[in-house]
């Protein structure tokens, strides 16, 4: 009768030591999550002659749309900028450039495949 007490107890004391560990643990990633996140949001991009060593600055940018274009759509994912655009003779074309470095990727121009006979 005696063992089976000290085995109770002693199995409630590793219940307990699991569960502080468990929650240390959580605690421990949700900082680290959170060490992520600033640091992300720290990243911008600066004009400025003194910044952070993960940013880099280009000054003034010029997006190289041609004469008459209409922007349709922007869209920024990480430091990547897409504009999607109509040119005056109707053809949609979409820029892509680069935030960080300050400079085009390149350009995708839509056109529609077959049509109407």
């Amino acid at each position: 009768m005696q063992g089976i007490k000290a085995l109770v107890i002693f199995m409630g004391v590793l219940i307990v030591a699991g569960m502080v560990a468990l929650v240390y643990g959580m605690i421990s990633q949700v900082g680290k999550l959170s060490d992520k996140d600033t640091s992300a949001s720290k990243t911008v991009i600066s004009t400025g002659e003194t910044q952070p060593t993960k940013t880099r600055t280009f000054g003034t940018m010029s997006a190289p749309l041609p004469r008459g274009a209409e922007i349709l759509e922007t869209d920024i994912s990480g430091m990547v900028m897409t504009l999607r655009y109509r040119t005056q003779d109707g053809v949609q074309e979409i820029l892509v450039l680069d935030l960080g470095a300050g400079e085009s990727l390149g350009t995708v121009k839509l056109q529609p495949v077959g049509g109407a006979e």
